[in-house]
């Protein structure tokens, strides 16, 4: 919130609509700036839903999660508290993309070694940093794979009938 000034006119009312784990850093530059800050709750964050506990462990244990998504501190708090102790610092282990520099400092802050963060808090810049990071363990997968890599613009056989 810092990079961008707030100036409001004295006693101006500015209704803010918000999550329930929302941290005070909007408000209180809306205050400072002279604004009325009238705060509301708009949805409620639920962290770990136990639903998703089973899916997940499943998904760690099968080895098949090559990068984790965060969107938020609060998504890198569900995850950990979801998973049984024993995967834990596997998916620490595992790279984690992040949407802004808060998550990735959330990220960080949880002990996941490897954290990355997209160059806007986009949900196309997030996607394209997971792309470059799928395809770069594709490609160094075949690279690292003796067998020879299959052609991919030959026509499959039966294909011409």
């Amino acid at each position: 919130y810092k990079r961008y000034p707030v100036w409001c006119s004295p006693d101006e009312r500015v209704l803010l609509a918000r999550t329930d784990i929302a941290d005070d850093r909007l408000p209180e530059r809306l205050e400072a700036a002279g604004a009325l800050v009238v705060q509301v709750v708009a949805y409620r964050t639920v962290e770990a839903p136990e639903p998703s506990r089973a899916p997940l462990a499943a998904a760690m244990r099968a080895g098949s999660v090559d990068a984790l998504v965060f969107t938020s501190g609060s998504t890198v708090r569900g995850l950990l508290a979801l998973l049984p102790v024993d995967l834990r610092d596997l998916a620490r282990a595992t790279l984690a993309l992040c949407i802004g520099e808060p998550t990735a400092s959330a990220a960080a802050e949880a002990g996941f070694a490897r954290v990355e963060t997209a160059v806007s808090p986009r949900a196309e810049a997030v996607a394209d940093l997971a792309a470059r990071h799928l395809l770069a363990t594709t490609v160094a997968a075949v690279a690292a794979d003796d067998a020879p890599t299959p052609d991919l613009t030959a026509t499959a056989p039966g294909a011409d009938r």
